[in-house]
């Protein structure tokens, strides 16, 4: 009876904890996505309102959120399941939208970087080290040439000569980083998929961190908010799904 009585109480609990995600990506939701400061804010109701389906379709954050609540309180099966999918519809959407963003600005000296990238991945799991020193090189001499319009990734890390600037862009020297780390595996002894793989997804982080960076001067709290939910209700739902 005590054993019952006990995964009942834990059921509530992830019933609960679902139920808060949701709520946060439901009041996330009319809060601002993008604050502008003196020109104003823009919440996910408002884009949602705009024209085109893939702005109508931002509507399914709060649909989800709802449905967090709804089942949270009276059945936590179904809200781990819900909680999972809605993690993949919210970050996926996110992931999508800022691969696309990413894409459209990224110039050719980025598109090598890219290369480099791949390579290293690919050499851990064909476990070949030339191909991990080629592909460390390629990435470590795409570093300075252009990335966004003429600013190569030297450029971008350095700040432009701007202290404050310096300071938030500087996770884009993992991406050197991770161009060094993978030649010196392919000189040396190094070996293993996990070295190869960290040393491309390194020279990955750098390429996007400039993306994150402007990214997040305009964030306002409902996109941390709805962002945060998503991620804890993937996160719970795959936690418990076993449970």
């Amino acid at each position: 009876m005590s054993g019952e009585t006990k995964g009942i109480g834990a059921t509530d609990k992830v019933g609960a904890l679902l139920a808060a995600a949701g709520a946060a990506l439901v009041v996330g939701f009319f809060l601002a996505w993008a604050d502008l400061g003196a020109w104003g804010s823009i919440s996910g109701f408002d884009l949602a309102r705009e024209n085109g389906w893939a702005n109508h379709l931002l509507a399914l954050a709060p649909l989800c959120g709802a449905g967090l609540i709804a089942y949270g309180f009276t059945d936590a099966r179904r809200a781990r399941s819900l909680g999972v999918l809605t993690g993949v519809i919210v970050l996926g959407w996110t992931a999508y939208q800022a691969g696309k963003d990413i894409a459209t600005g990224l110039r050719w000296g980025g598109w090598i970087a890219v290369a480099g990238a791949a390579g290293l991945v690919a050499s851990g799991a064909a476990k070949q080290r030339g191909l991990a020193l080629v592909s460390g090189a390629i990435a470590a001499i795409a570093f300075f040439l252009p990335w966004y319009s003429d600013a190569s990734g030297f450029d971008i890390a350095r700040g432009g000569g701007i202290d404050e600037l310096t300071l938030r862009l500087a996770p884009v020297w993992l991406s050197l980083g991770g161009a060094v780390l993978g030649a010196i595996g392919g000189l040396g002894e190094m070996r293993g998929s996990r070295i190869a793989a960290l040393s491309g997804l390194l020279v990955v982080a750098g390429i996007m961190w400039p993306y994150v960076a402007l990214v997040n001067l305009v964030f306002g709290l409902g996109a941390y908010l709805t962002l945060g939910g998503a991620a804890a209700a993937l996160g719970i739902g795959l936690a418990t799904k076993r449970a």
